[in-house]
């Protein structure tokens, strides 16, 4: 039962009340190791938590149980967790590749 509510509020918070529809983010990334000196590829394991974020733009974006519009870090096949990023509405104010 819990998780059917927290869909519905996911739903709620994606088509909102006559604003604007935010996209869902689902984190499911892949991380490589570094190709081996032998020419060889490297290793490779899915990583993420298979749950889905909302995207955002700021802070006013996000709602109560996740107010925080953060940058999540991905590895898009590489060994680097800040090859590409996406903002999502995050419980803690964190952000990851941070310059």
């Amino acid at each position: 039962m819990k998780l059917r509510f927290s869909a519905l509020v996911l739903l709620a918070a994606i088509f909102g009340c006559g604003g604007k529809p935010q996209r869902a983010f689902v984190y499911q990334d892949l991380q490589c190791a570094a190709p081996l000196p032998d020419g060889g590829a490297g290793q490779c394991h899915e990583v993420g938590d298979g749950a889905t974020y909302l995207e955002c733009a700021s802070d006013g974006d996000c709602p109560g149980a996740t107010p925080f519009c953060r940058t999540l870090g991905l590895f898009k096949g590489g060994d680097f967790n800040c090859n590409a990023t996406v903002r999502i509405c995050r419980p803690a104010a964190h952000d990851d590749c941070v310059r």
